[in-house]
């Protein structure tokens, strides 16, 4: 059962799939998976949050049942007639990377919920990785931008600073919506608190040639921290801090400044057995937020970035990361993982 919160603490939006997955080794394996259950059971241990996403009538109902014996709220959970996602990677390729063999997005097409009034109300925003206007649909509402009760996903004017002051909106994607629609995600960019993405996504989304300089220019595009996700190598956090003669530290964007500086965490991938590569990413995104977030309730509400709970917050995530990788689909999360400090 869901845990007995009046508000939630973050809404997790992303997909739900089949993941069919080619291993290294040239085994094939099928399982569960999607970005909003991977981020949503990464937060879940650090506080309230609820799942948003699409499913179809092939869609097991026993997988909910399990999310929900996560702590996970499961009434974010859309129905379609159309067939749930099916993702089909190969890993272990060129540099040992992950190629997309397939991906039937079609339930995807025309996805555009309403939101309740309690996932109005979610103190935080996940936009896990999924169509760059799902994510902006969602966001405008949740902003309080527009209230779009028709659901015809008509035109929906920008997001910005002055609508999400003081709440927080983190932002995943991957290679697919940045190259085929960067100019979607660079109409998010304003809103967004925290950035996450791998090394190659991060450059390619900035068109710099090293994640430090594709960092630099992201901060100046609005969010207030670039999460780089570096897969075996550990993660790394960008933030920037205002010079002394700047204003104090809110969530509202803004762009670097003379005085700002750009403070640096990095963190050591979690040692661990991978039984399922999948949703490694998500649960990441979804450990740091959640962690960060627990971090800001004990401070009183507060928005400052600083060296310590970014550290613990990175921490977290990898946490969640190697957890999610050392069972199939999200197992792992469930109970813990194998032999990994809860």
């Amino acid at each position: 059962m869901s845990r007995p919160h009046q508000n939630l603490d973050v809404l997790a939006v992303g997909t739900l799939t089949f993941d069919v997955v080619e291993a290294p080794d040239g085994s094939v394996a099928e399982s569960l998976g999607g970005s909003a259950a991977f981020a949503a059971a990464g937060a879940a241990r650090w506080g309230s949050v609820r799942m948003l996403g699409v499913v179809g009538p092939d869609y097991p109902v026993g997988a909910l049942d399990d999310l929900r014996s996560m702590g996970i709220d499961t009434g974010g959970v859309r129905s379609s007639d159309r067939p749930t996602q099916r993702w089909h990677a190969r890993y272990g390729g060129p540099g040992g990377g992950r190629t997309t063999v397939s991906s039937d997005r079609r339930i995807l097409s025309d996805f555009r919920p309403v939101l309740s009034g309690k996932e109005r109300r979610a103190g935080a925003l996940l936009l896990g990785s999924v169509h760059p206007d799902v994510q902006r649909h969602v966001l405008e509402q949740w902003a309080g931008a527009t209230d779009d009760r028709s659901g015809t996903g008509a035109t929906l004017p920008p997001a910005g600073p002055s609508t999400v002051a003081g709440r927080v909106v983190a932002l995943d994607s991957m290679m697919h919506w940045i190259e085929e629609w960067e100019e979607s995600l660079r109409i998010i960019l304003p809103s967004v608190t925290f950035l996450f993405g791998t090394t190659d996504e991060l450059m390619a989304l900035a068109g710099s040639p090293s994640a430090e300089s594709a960092a630099s220019a992201l901060l100046n595009q609005g969010p207030r921290a670039i999460i780089e996700k570096r897969g075996a190598a550990g993660a790394r956090a960008y933030y920037r801090v205002p010079g002394p003669t700047q204003p104090p530290q809110g969530t509202a964007s803004r762009p670097l400044q003379e005085k700002d500086r750009i403070e640096v965490a990095s963190i050591p991938a979690v040692p661990t057995t991978t039984v399922d590569p999948t949703g490694a990413g998500d649960a990441f995104c979804g450990g740091f937020l959640g962690h960060w977030l627990r971090h800001r309730a004990s401070q009183g509400g507060t928005h400052r970035l600083e060296a310590a709970p970014v550290h613990e917050a990175l921490g977290a995530g990898a946490q969640a990361g190697a957890r999610a990788v050392s069972a199939p689909s999200w197992e792992g999360l469930s109970r813990g993982g194998s032999g990994l400090p809860r």
